[in-house]
């Protein structure tokens, strides 16, 4: 294609080995219509006699600069999240500023979008990793927000990492913001099947939660529990 594009996420889905890709496309493609500079995307494909097939792809956006990071595949009921970044409103969602609010959308199976929702502050807020519980089918998003409030959450530095638990419907329950007085990101998110924990991992620029600083950027990774309580990090 001559079109701009990339692919940032794929998953697999456990119920019937379905493939997704999400990333960004610079414009239509796939018989999909465009809307903004860059759009989300989500392709579908599946595996008959060692022959990948595309299914179906599906486009949206606002009318500026949006992009998918990372997507996600239920393994109770086989819905699709796609978590990145919009610069502008989508799908009638209230835009908060800046350059960019995080964005999570779903999909079903067939292809028929169910929801999207935005969250960010007066500032840039990026989605960067979304995955669905296998215990409860709660949805969490993970990322980083240099805006001064995100979702009620006060900020602590420059970009903090942020993680948003959200129901199969589209409500956010509880949002949580943690980092340093300097720079800190969010890139993955991941639950147990075994206690529903959640991990999240990115890199921080200072010392976070006591941990020791060794220089530069350090990984990070932070446990919390589902309804929200911080458990430990590390560095």
């Amino acid at each position: 294609s001559s079109l701009d594009q990339y692919g940032f996420g794929c998953a697999s889905s456990v119920v019937d080995g379905a493939v997704y890709v999400a990333g960004r496309t610079s414009g239509a493609f796939d018989g999909q219509s465009s809307f903004g500079i860059y759009d989300l995307f989500l392709s579908k494909f599946n595996y008959s006699n060692n022959t990948p097939t595309k299914l179906w792809t599906r486009i949206w956006g606002s009318v500026n600069n949006d992009e998918g990071y990372s997507v996600a595949v239920s393994s109770v009921d086989n819905y699709i999240y796609v978590t990145g970044r919009a610069g502008g409103s989508v799908d009638g969602q209230t835009f908060q500023g800046g350059s960019y609010d995080a964005v999570l959308t779903k999909w079903s199976e067939a292809g028929v979008k169910q929801w999207t929702i935005l969250s960010g502050g007066s500032n840039d807020d990026h989605g960067r990793g979304v995955t669905v519980s296998s215990v409860d089918n709660f949805i969490y998003v993970t990322g980083y927000t240099f805006s001064p409030t995100f979702e009620g959450q006060a900020q602590l530095g420059s970009n903090d990492i942020f993680l948003i638990k959200i129901s199969p419907n589209g409500t956010k329950i509880w949002t949580q913001r943690w980092g340093s007085s300097l720079n800190e990101e969010g890139f993955s998110v991941a639950v147990s099947g075994v206690d529903n924990s959640v991990y999240v991992a990115g890199y921080a620029a200072d010392s976070v939660d006591g941990q020791t600083y060794q220089g530069n950027s350090d990984i990070i990774l932070t446990k919390w529990s589902s309804d929200g309580v911080k458990q430990w990090t590390r560095m």
